[in-house]
Parts: C-alpha cells; sequence; structure tokens
C-alpha cells in the first residue's frame, strides 16, 4: 500500500474523528427516506441502515429488531438515544476486515521519503 501524504493523513484522520456523526446524520436522512419508500428500494434502506447502525456499535440482536420489524417509528427512537449520546462515545470502528479502525494519531501513518531521495 502506498504511503499517505501529511494533507492525506488528516483527511483520514478527519474522518474517523466524525464518522459517527455522519453516520447519524445519513440514518436520519433514511428514516425520512422509509416513510415514502416502498418495495426493493425500503429493503435497500433498511440493508444500508443495519450496515450504518452496526458501524456506530448497536449491538446486533437490537439491529435484527428494528429491522425485522420494518418500523421506521422504532428506527426514529434508537437514532435519538443515539443521538442524545455525549459526542465521541461511540466504539471504535471496525473496518471490512473486522479490525479497528485507523485513530486520530499521526504516529501510527508512515512517514513519506523524500523525492529524488
Amino acid at each position: 500500500m502506498a504511503e499517505l501524504t501529511r494533507y492525506q493523513q488528516s483527511i483520514v484522520r478527519n474522518y474517523y474523528a466524525n464518522l459517527d456523526t455522519a453516520l447519524l446524520q445519513r440514518i436520519g436522512e433514511q428514516v425520512t427516506d422509509l416513510y415514502l419508500a416502498e418495495g426493493k428500494k425500503r429493503q435497500k434502506l433498511w440493508a444500508s441502515i443495519g450496515t450504518a447502525l452496526a458501524k456506530l456499535g448497536v449491538p446486533q440482536t437490537r439491529i435484527d429488531h428494528i429491522t425485522g420489524t420494518d418500523d421506521a417509528r422504532l428506527l426514529a427512537k434508537l437514532l435519538e438515544e443515539l443521538l442524545a449520546r455525549e459526542p465521541g462515545t461511540m466504539p471504535a470502528p471496525k473496518t471490512a476486515a473486522g479490525r479497528t479502525a485507523p485513530s486520530a494519531s499521526p504516529a501510527e501513518f508512515p512517514r513519506r521519503k523524500a523525492r529524488g531521495a
């Protein structure tokens, strides 16, 4: 894998630092879409919501219950609970490989070699 520049490191660091906020906003928008969606689009929305909730650290049993009932009101109540949490109290997100995502520490990023060296 290519080494990241300092600018790219800051982008990655900011992405993971604000991931919970972005996911909560996306779920809020999807709650609205659920009230209007039907058929396959509604199923796709629930799948996307389930993935986002898993990234936020919601227990899988609760995700299964909410998605299984197909009730947007339950999701809205869960969203209120998640929004009431203190910022930064979400568990560390997992990557696709199941590992914890990179932290905001710049020491964990590899240094880039100087050009022409």
